[in-house]
């Protein structure tokens, strides 16, 4: 079923840009130049270098966790929580936007289509696991975007929300709500701790620690990730064989 909404969905964008080329232009457009006034900004401001390796960090690393690496000591972006938080959420928002508007365009994209491909049967398995999502449509989505888990970001919730059955206003609306809630979240979180990090920074038992934490973090988001896809492979081969019986 979900398979086929992915399909529709296609369809309807397609059919949408022929009647209104003007509106789906606009839409595709938009995000371009939101990431054009970011980055004339920043480059203005010096700071292009140190946001941008965040954004390559977050989006295919840690996700929204990268925003608690701002509390560590010396941070190595140079960037606090809060500004970690303020970049994944603006990052999410033209992300979302993107897919959620132009995923007919963006299946089509050389090497980022089969990945696309791959994320749409990621968010078929998660509705098979998680029907209430179905249901609770919004929230779901929101929720969905909200938790710093691997796979949960911005693009995933994007085609989910689409799966479901949220239009791509709607479907935004929810991203974007998750995002700040998440964001935020973990930016009061990491920024009380700044503080006192600093005060231990030159502690070598507290670098020492840190680095454990931060390897123990990467151990459990890869063993999870491992999880997922596994799971998610086991889904799609399940699915070809219903399929094909």
């Amino acid at each position: 079923m979900e398979q086929d909404a992915v399909e529709r969905i296609i369809r309807e964008q397609e059919e949408l840009q022929r009647k209104r080329p003007f509106y789906t232009l606009a839409n595709l457009l938009l995000p371009v130049a939101g990431i054009g006034v970011a980055v004339a900004v920043l480059a203005a401001t010096g700071d292009l270098a140190w946001v941008s390796a965040a954004v390559g960090i977050s989006f295919f690393t840690v996700g929204k966790l990268i925003i608690v690496l701002g509390a560590a000591p010396n941070a190595p972006l140079k960037l606090s929580p809060y500004a970690l938080a303020a970049i994944v959420f603006y990052m999410d928002v033209l992300v979302a936007h993107v897919f959620a508007f132009n995923l007919h365009h963006v299946f089509r994209i050389p090497k980022v289509g089969p990945a696309v491909m791959r994320m749409q049967i990621f968010c078929r398995y998660i509705l098979s696991t998680r029907p209430w999502m179905r249901r609770w449509a919004f929230t779901g989505v929101m929720l969905f975007v909200m938790f710093p888990v691997t796979g949960t970001g911005a693009p995933a919730g994007s085609i989910l929300g689409r799966i479901v059955g949220l239009g791509p206003w709607t479907t935004l609306i929810a991203i974007v709500l998750g995002s700040l809630i998440g964001c935020s979240v973990l930016a009061l979180f990491a920024a009380p701790l700044e503080p006192v990090f600093h005060d231990l920074a030159d502690e070598w038992w507290f670098q020492a620690a840190g680095f454990a934490v931060i390897g123990i973090l990467v151990l459990l988001l890869y063993r999870l990730g491992r999880r997922l896809s596994q799971a998610v492979d086991a889904f799609a081969e399940a699915e070809e064989a219903g399929g094909d019986a």
